[in-house]
């Protein structure tokens, strides 16, 4: 057995300008969080990881029903690793971005988004190794409703990602760098959703596919990297009443890696193949009393290991309740 204790801190100060129109609607973001994650006994080892970032947009309202977004951001990413008695190691991020983002509505029954975004991105290595990288990245969504009640979805992107930082526990001053390719992602999605009165459908079928993301190990270095697809689909309904909702959706996703089943052990770093999902929300609203009283229920299938077929994943069900005051009037 091995105890962690983890501590984490997030602030963020924005500045919005609520209902605002015309051509100048700004919006600031400073934001600064960091994570540590700490193994007091027996090694006194200590992992770091910290982001500051601001960013600055402004929605430029060209119509009520048509928006376009234009800003820059930048942040600087920080992951560290420290023992007793041994200096401190750690990779760092710089980097500055671009965007827009339109959000049109040119006929009644249609709404498209598109968005462009370039980056610029400095990496430095815990031996002082610098890479420079930039990239493009867009994306592009479309909804269109067929009637008053079902709308076809569809949407595509094409993401740039740049090197992302390696885990704090693996860093290790022996290490290396050959040259690291920056992480793509490209994904697609299609979908509906179907709503008449108090009931809901819906259903989207996914993918992914990531190209060179980062797959650094303390013995083998840290200019590994791996292709790995992440695809499925989901369906759900929903029924919603005066005090409350009912909602019950069922997710089967899974990932690859160069097209062949994998273990959670070689995708850790980038996502668990979680397999089929049932999900159950109920929610009430006892209104003379201003609460929001709730529950979900998450139930996992069994999974079948091609790997070790002997010894599957059993199926487990995750329970939550909670409950939500709001006093009327109260934010909004």
């Amino acid at each position: 057995m091995r105890r962690y204790e983890m501590t984490r801190r997030n602030y963020v100060l924005s500045y919005t300008t609520p209902g605002a129109s015309g051509l100048w609607d700004p919006e600031i973001v400073l934001g600064y969080g960091v994570t540590e994650l700490a193994v007091p006994e027996p090694f006194g080892s200590d992992g770091e990881t910290s982001s500051l970032s601001l960013k600055f947009a402004n929605n430029l309202h060209l119509s009520p029903r048509s928006v376009i977004a234009v800003g820059t951001d930048v942040y600087r990413d920080r992951a560290s690793y420290a023992e007793p008695d041994t200096s401190e190691v750690r990779e760092q991020i710089t980097n500055v971005g671009a965007f827009a983002q339109a959000r049109l509505q040119p006929l009644d029954p249609l709404r498209l988004s598109a968005g462009l975004r370039a980056d610029r991105q400095e990496f430095e290595g815990l031996d002082g190794t610098e890479f420079d990288d930039s990239g493009l990245s867009g994306n592009v969504s479309i909804a269109y409703d067929i009637t008053d009640a079902l709308t076809l979805t569809a949407a595509a992107s094409n993401v740039w990602g740049g090197i992302t930082l390696a885990e704090n526990f693996i860093l290790n001053p022996a290490w290396e760098y050959d040259p690291i390719d920056p992480v793509r992602a490209r994904s697609q999605t299609v979908g509906f959703v179907y709503e008449t009165g108090p009931f809901s459908l819906d259903g989207r079928v996914f993918r992914t596919d990531f190209d060179n993301a980062r797959e650094a190990s303390w013995r083998g270095g840290p200019s590994e990297t791996i292709d790995f697809r992440s695809e499925g689909y989901s369906l759900g309904a929903g029924y919603r009443w005066a005090q409350g909702f009912a909602r019950l959706s069922y997710t089967d996703s899974e990932i690859s890696v160069d097209g062949d089943s994998t273990s959670s052990y070689t995708i850790r770093a980038h996502g668990a193949p979680l397999g089929r999902i049932f999900n159950l929300e109920l929610a009430y609203w006892l209104a003379p009393i201003d609460v929001m009283l709730g529950g979900t229920l998450e139930a996992a299938l069994k999974i079948k290991i091609p790997w070790t077929p002997a010894r599957p994943l059993e199926a487990y069900e995750v329970v939550n309740v909670y409950a939500e005051y709001r006093r009327a009037g109260w934010m909004g």
